[in-house]
């Protein structure tokens, strides 16, 4: 079992990833979805809603006309 400081801080750190111009973009989605399948491991359910806005809230400001489009009732498999 793990302990509440230690969820809380998984949990965290997917919230709190970000992505840079320099980064490659299918890379940045492979580490949040590691980080999700950690926090899903430790059974802190995040819905796949809250995930979406968690990912784009992970891009620059300079994504904000795609993300935009984005932020409908699309499922995340086309969103990504």
């Amino acid at each position: 079992m793990h302990s509440k400081i230690t969820r809380i801080n998984v949990d965290n750190e997917l919230k709190t990833l970000k992505y840079a111009d320099n980064d490659d973009f299918p890379t940045h989605l492979s580490i949040m979805h590691k980080k999700l399948s950690q926090v899903h491991a430790m059974r802190i359910m995040i819905s796949d809603t809250s995930f979406k806005t968690i990912l784009l809230n992970s891009l620059l400001k300079s994504w904000n006309p795609v993300v935009a489009s984005l932020y409908n009732n699309m499922p995340l498999s086309k969103a990504i």
